[in-house]
């Protein structure tokens, strides 16, 4: 199947399936690191229609952002796409995701800072008393 095929196939298929009654909603908890498509049967048909639109569009040279349009399905309750982005090279697009440390993380991390300053402090008492020993003060 060639790309003018592909065309006539989401041509046909945008045709076929009505925009009326789509409904799409993006939810993310509250971590944001995952998300969750809740969608009626013509929400995700057309989501896909849209997103086959979105692979076979004309780009002019050096654009990777698609004309492409979900926001017509979300409504008003679930998360705007910005826009649909189509590149070679996926994971290039991105920077690296910094993950949050969590609270349990934090207190870890302070602990140990607080367990390393005690066991230097008490190392150098030690030290201090075995001079002051050996030099007899």
């Amino acid at each position: 199947m060639d790309e003018d095929d592909i065309r006539r196939c989401v041509s046909a298929l945008d045709a076929a399936i009505e925009k009326q009654g789509a409904q799409l909603l993006i939810s993310c908890d509250d971590d944001n690191l995952y998300c969750e498509f809740v969608a009626n049967k013509t929400g995700y048909l057309r989501a896909g229609i849209e997103l086959l639109h979105a692979a076979v569009e004309p780009l002019d040279p050096g654009n990777f952002v698609t004309s492409t349009d979900l926001n017509y399905l979300v409504g008003k309750r679930g998360l705007l796409v910005k826009r649909l982005t189509r590149r070679d090279d996926v994971e290039a697009a991105f920077q690296p995701i910094e993950r949050k440390a969590t609270w349990k993380q934090k207190a870890a991390g302070i602990g140990c800072i607080t367990l390393l300053v005690c066991l230097v402090g008490f190392t150098l008492i030690g030290l201090l008393q075995v001079v002051a020993w050996i030099f007899g003060k």
